[in-house]
Order: structure tokens, then C-alpha cells, then sequence
């Protein structure tokens, strides 16, 4: 879904890593937005395992050094391993800011801020488009924009789509 985001930062130079279970998925982001291998590293990861993430991530910065940037999208059922991915940024880098992606119920609650003193939190929330009376939830294009616009900006919250009124959510 954030293949758009991951093409922008590659051809504006940036080196980018990408963390996800599944190889296919992201050999079809690389077609499908013009990208090579050697642009990308993919680190193969499964974020419901949290032992298993904080391995791969401590390899990773071990051989290639802290990030300064990461946009992370992690199901709330996640938490245990949001924490700890955290606790690893924060301990390999400097200040690091950190991009997370939040379905449109974040809107409903007071998101967190500051993790630790040496990361600069950044929130973004996915909500939906009404277009001619219909409501839709955001496309993979209008997400990857969202998530450009936050991370251009650098402001503390970046809203993609609407999320008012409430009730006019797809599928409520």
C-alpha cells in the first residue's frame, strides 16, 4: 500500500528499507513502481513476532547503521512489538523521526507522542473520501500520498481523506 511513498523516497535519493512478511509482495511493489532490488532492502519479517522483529532490525543496524527516518504501519494489536521497534530506535540512533500510520479509529483517541526523548513522533491517520454522497476508503495512491505529505511537512499530525462525520465511514 505504501509502494507510491517507497518510489518518491528512492528517486529523491534516499536509501530505503522496507520490513515485511511477504517476498511476492514486495517484488510486485518493485514492478509495479519501476524499482530495482539493489534501491530497496527488504528485510523479511513477520511484526506479530516480536522476537523475531527486534532480531532482524538489530541485524539490520548492525550492518548498515541507525535509521534517521521510519514510517511505520502496525496493527494496534501489534503493540508489544511497536514498543520494542521503538526501544531499538531509540537506543541505535540519534534522533530519528517516526512516521506512524494509524486507520481512521486513531481519530477517536489521543495518540502518543513521545516515546522516547531521542524520537520525534509523527502521526498520520487514514481516513476516507465521500464522493457523490458515497463514502470509500483511501486508495493505495492517495495513502502513499498522505504519507509524502507527512513526511515533507515534518508537522505532528497529517489527516489523509476525511474523518468527519464519523458515521459516514464505509461500511457504517
Amino acid at each position: 500500500m505504501l509502494g507510491g511513498a517507497v518510489e518518491d523516497l528512492v528517486k529523491k535519493g534516499n536509501k530505503v528499507t522496507i520490513l515485511a512478511r511477504s517476498m511476492d509482495k514486495y517484488q510486485s511493489m518493485l514492478a509495479k513502481h519501476g524499482l530495482k532490488p539493489e534501491e530497496v532492502d527488504f528485510l523479511a519479517a513477520d511484526y506479530f513476532n516480536r522476537d523475531a522483529l527486534v532480531q532482524v532490525l538489530d541485524e539490520h543496524i548492525k550492518t548498515n547503521g541507525p535509521f534517521d527516518q521510519a514510517v511505520i504501519w502496525m496493527r494496534r494489536t501489534a503493540i508489544e512489538s511497536l514498543d520494542a521497534v521503538m526501544d531499538i530506535l531509540s537506543r541505535n540512533s540519534g534522533d530519528v523521526d517516526v512516521f506512524r500510520v494509524n486507520g481512521s479509529a486513531a481519530a477517536q483517541t489521543t495518540l502518543p507522542y513521545k516515546f522516547h526523548q531521542t524520537i520525534n513522533m509523527h502521526h498520520i491517520i487514514l481516513g476516507f473520501k465521500i464522493e457523490n454522497g458515497e463514502s470509500r476508503w483511501l486508495t493505495n495512491d492517495e495513502i502513499s500520498e498522505g504519507v509524502i505529505s507527512a513526511l515533507t511537512t515534518g508537522i505532528p499530525l497529517t489527516i489523509t481523506g476525511v474523518i468527519e462525520p464519523w458515521d459516514k465511514r464505509p461500511g457504517y
